[in-house]
């Protein structure tokens, strides 16, 4: 009676067992064929074959499934044996996210698929798409400007490289930080090194990168404006980034980056500075920065001198004041006022101050930097996904 209890137990085990497999198959978008194929590679080593109808049979649960099967197929799915006997079973995601270090981009495209499920409008996975990936692979030439006020002399440089690998586009960016690291004894420039991997929504025609520091406790979000390409490889984009800021003062920081197949030359570099504000089609500018733009060309100087006689159909322009916060706060703390009256005080400023909702990259941004780089020749080839 004992021995058929055990075997009665253990068919209910092997149910639970293969019913979470399959669940787990289906989020991963596994099919049994390359189950089988994975399963080989990894028991070969012990001189273990099992054919694609073993597999069929164990699936079916016309045969119990063995403990060495059950593991390896486990393994293959990122999650523990223990956690695929359980009928309640949850992915085990603390240890896939302990592991999201190092090489294990892998556990991060782990950590996609179960965010994501059955969700067809991103695409990650290359095996699958190769195609939406191909003509965005290669090395991009990074610029952009320092979260250092007093380095903005000129922007920092790095570089982003896209490869498709094992299933999804490994993302790496080197950020060159152009001086030593903090405490270090090295006087050569820091290098950041950040590895992740790059998925893609075709309804929001963005492309998006995931990157963890590997040299320093830092992340990088980064995204910029992604179309179907089939003839050529892609050669710009501006991006929006969202990380850490540099410096004594580690806070959030959002900014923007140029990417380039081809490197920019440094004499080059006040052409695509100012493409990197965070600006928009609305341009602000102080009338003495306006009027000094004159002196640059004629042509410019009758530009301008138009642009300030144009009869406009709303209300004509208006003189504009930069406040510092700082400043307000000083010069409130003068006339009396405590804190609470100060901060309400800005928030008025700010509320009718000439400010954008957002900051987006569009067709038109993207397209402007591009056409005015190649009129300095860059981009009249067409590169290659490697292009230094």
């Amino acid at each position: 009676m004992i021995q058929h209890g055990i075997s009665k137990y253990e068919l209910e085990i092997n149910k639970i067992l293969v019913k979470n497999i399959e669940t787990l198959m289906k989020q991963h978008e596994i099919s049994q064929n390359e189950i089988t194929k994975q399963l080989n590679e990894r028991l070969s080593e012990k001189s273990i074959s099992i054919s694609q109808s073993t597999i069929n049979r164990y699936m079916n649960e016309k045969v119990k499934m063995p403990l060495a099967v059950a593991y390896e197929v486990c393994d293959i799915l990122s999650v523990s044996l223990s956690e695929c006997l359980k009928p309640d079973m949850q992915p085990d995601m603390q240890r896939v996210m302990q592991n999201i270090q190092g090489e294990s981009q892998n556990d991060i495209l782990t950590v996609l698929r179960w965010i994501l499920k059955d969700n067809k409008k991103f695409i990650f996975d290359t095996e699958r798409s190769k195609d939406d990936f191909i003509f965005y692979e290669g090395i991009y030439h990074c610029y952009f400007h320092p979260t250092i006020a007093s380095e903005r002399d000129k922007p920092l440089t790095g570089k982003l490289t896209f490869s498709v690998d094992r299933g999804f586009c490994n993302s790496v960016l080197q950020i060159n930080t152009g001086k030593p690291r903090d405490g270090s004894d090295s006087t050569e420039p820091f290098i950041k090194l950040y590895k992740g991997v790059s998925l893609i929504s075709e309804p929001a025609n963005s492309w998006y990168s995931i990157l963890i520091g590997e040299n320093i406790e830092e992340m990088v979000f980064l995204s910029f404006r992604y179309m179907k390409l089939n003839a050529r490889f892609l050669d710009c984009r501006i991006a929006e980034v969202l990380t850490t800021a540099a410096g004594g003062k580690p806070y959030p920081v959002v900014l923007r980056m140029f990417l380039s197949r081809e490197k920019i030359q440094e004499q080059h570099y006040n052409a695509i500075s100012p493409h990197l504000f965070m600006n928009t089609s609305d341009i602000y500018i102080a009338k003495t920065k306006l009027h000094s733009i004159k002196n640059v060309d004629n042509t410019y100087k009758s530009v301008i001198d138009q642009l300030e006689r144009y009869e406009y159909d709303t209300s004509p322009p208006e003189e504009i004041y930069m406040l510092d916060e700082a400043v307000v706060k000083e010069t409130a703390k003068r006339f009396g006022l405590i804190d609470f009256d100060s901060n309400t005080l800005i928030t008025l400023l700010r509320a009718s101050s000439i400010s954008m909702y957002h900051n987006k990259v569009s067709v038109k941004a993207d397209d402007l930097i591009r056409n005015l780089l190649m009129g300095y020749g860059y981009y009249n080839r067409q590169v290659s996904n490697n292009s230094e």
